[in-house]
């Protein structure tokens, strides 16, 4: 079988799955966050974990999508932002073919101090 008909097989389940691994990351994140947190005060924004906690979000969704052993190249962003009634637009724009590549963009209340967006790109070999 070639890696494209896999591919197609495998992307109508390909978004809960992702969307699986990406809440699990998050669900860490907020753990992570009430136990680092430098502020002095559990579950705060902190400027100086911020990047710590936005690497190992995409860090952890991208060891469960290659152990996935699927047939897709996968680019994960992560956004963590203090909650403080600033508004935030994001848009992106791809070109790929329709039957096998996909996104799938997760908003996260985190907790009453911060929010994750995390957007996951797959994309067939």
């Amino acid at each position: 079988m070639d890696h494209s008909e896999g591919a197609h097989d495998d992307s109508k389940n390909m978004p809960d799955e992702i969307k699986k691994v990406v809440k699990d990351a998050i669900e860490n994140l907020s753990t992570t966050v009430d136990d680092e947190s430098e502020t002095g005060a559990p579950g705060k924004y902190d400027d100086v974990r911020a990047n710590h906690w936005t690497n190992k979000v995409c860090e952890q969704c991208m060891e469960k999508l290659v152990a996935k052993s699927k047939p897709y190249k996968y680019i994960v962003t992560c956004l963590i932002m203090r909650r403080n009634g600033a508004g935030i637009h994001v848009c992106s724009s791809a070109l790929w073919d329709n039957d096998t590549d996909n996104v799938v963009c997760e908003v996260f209340d985190t907790n009453k101090h911060l929010y994750a967006y995390v957007t996951v790109y797959w994309v067939a070999i």
